[in-house]
């Protein structure tokens, strides 16, 4: 996939090839996995499982997210800890890929969580997949 984009002269601005795109995500996704730039933990489920995240790339799939993250709540202090008790780990994980531009890897099993978990933080893009 190549896209390529003029002005309005029909002048040539920029190509972007989608291995491009498929680069960054899995650098993000690299990023996520060895905890650099990570700035919020998440709590997750009943057994507490913590999600290193980087605030603004978390922030940008969620319009509630990013009220959390950079209103006037607690959540949006540096190193700021968010606990949600009401979902399950499996379907936060599907949330954390997509927001990274990975594959989220819906399931049978994740996708009922998944499905209330986007509707209370309103994750529009990820409830059209």
């Amino acid at each position: 996939f190549l896209s390529v984009t003029f002005n309005t002269n029909m002048e040539y601005t920029k190509v972007v090839e989608s291995s491009h795109w498929r680069h960054l995500s899995q650098t993000l996704l690299d990023r996520l996995k060895n905890g650099k730039h990570t700035d919020c933990t998440f709590i997750i489920g009943c057994n507490k499982t913590e999600f290193k995240l980087n605030r603004f790339i978390f922030s940008l799939i969620s319009p509630v997210f990013e009220a959390m993250l950079y209103g006037n709540m607690r959540e949006s202090k540096n190193d700021s800890m968010i606990i949600i008790d009401d979902t399950d780990c499996n379907a936060f994980q599907c949330v954390v890929n997509f927001s990274y531009g990975n594959d989220p890897k819906i399931t049978l099993n994740n996708v009922a969580s998944l499905i209330l978990l986007c509707d209370k933080y309103q994750i529009i893009q990820l409830l059209k997949i």
